[in-house]
């Protein structure tokens, strides 16, 4: 039998897609959600996932795996992702506030350097629905597992000692990771500080962590900064590094410790 051109199998491939697409039903064919079609138009889904692996890091950055079977079900499309490029969104609802994400998504490097995020800031621009449709779809993410994400932070333990942190390589990590919103200094005068409501705070003064128990001292304190720096505030736009590894948490404490000292 004589073999069919390549092109000729590619065009009856993408004839057979477009026929299945047609009997789909409507729901099935067309995401409802306004954000999602965004979400999906600009490409989204070729960097990020919506699916926490059972095992690797995944377990230490996002929290329990994702249920497959379930997840199968829920999304439609289907949203697990072919490559991970930037982080997982299953649960970014609840690791990142709106606020963060619009900005984020218009100046991913003034508020992340070295980000590698491209600018969607054209979804935004001249009343364009886009943008803000899809900042609605990435809040809605992972609302449903609120108390399982909180008490998930509240459980988390270094697996090494966050004492005796290197406070030069922690200035290197907060330049990259936390000056865009507080500073160089820390003095809560970072690049996009004027478009946060309220404002970073000053953590030169002891009155700037207001999420960190106050009059707590030596690895109770550490533990709980750890927790803070890592996964960030829900809620808030005070965002978490949760790739961090826990020698990098410990850098990053002796830091902010020097940041208080030379005030």
């Amino acid at each position: 039998m004589k073999q069919l051109p390549l092109y000729f199998l590619l065009c009856l491939a993408g004839l057979l897609a477009a026929w299945g697409m047609a009997l789909m039903a409507p729901d099935e064919a067309t995401p409802e959600h306004p954000g999602l079609r965004v979400y999906l138009g600009e490409g989204c889904i070729h960097c990020h996932s919506q699916y926490r692996r059972p095992e690797g890091v995944d377990l230490q950055m996002w929290g329990s795996p994702s249920d497959p079977v379930a997840e199968a079900d829920r999304q439609h499309p289907v949203l697990f992702g072919n490559r991970r490029q930037g982080p997982d969104l299953s649960n970014v609802g609840l690791r990142r506030s709106r606020q963060w994400n619009r900005l984020h998504l218009q100046q991913p490097r003034e508020v992340r350097r070295g980000s590698r995020m491209p600018s969607y800031a054209y979804l935004f621009r001249d009343d364009d629905p886009r943008g803000e449709a899809l900042l609605d779809y990435l809040q809605s993410l992972g609302e449903e597992n609120r108390e399982q994400w909180l008490q998930f932070i509240a459980s988390w333990q270094p697996e090494v000692s966050l004492s005796g942190g290197d406070p030069v390589e922690g200035e290197r990590l907060y330049r990259e990771y936390c000056a865009g919103c507080h500073g160089a200094r820390g003095r809560g005068n970072g690049p996009v500080a004027t478009q946060l409501e309220p404002a970073p705070r000053d953590l030169a003064q002891p009155s700037g962590w207001i999420w960190v128990t106050p009059n707590l001292a030596g690895a109770d304190r550490r533990l709980e900064l750890a927790r803070l720096i890592k996964f960030g505030r829900p809620g808030t736009s005070m965002a978490g590094t949760e790739w961090l590894e826990d020698r990098d948490l410990a850098n990053l404490i002796g830091f902010v410790d020097e940041l208080e000292q030379n005030k």
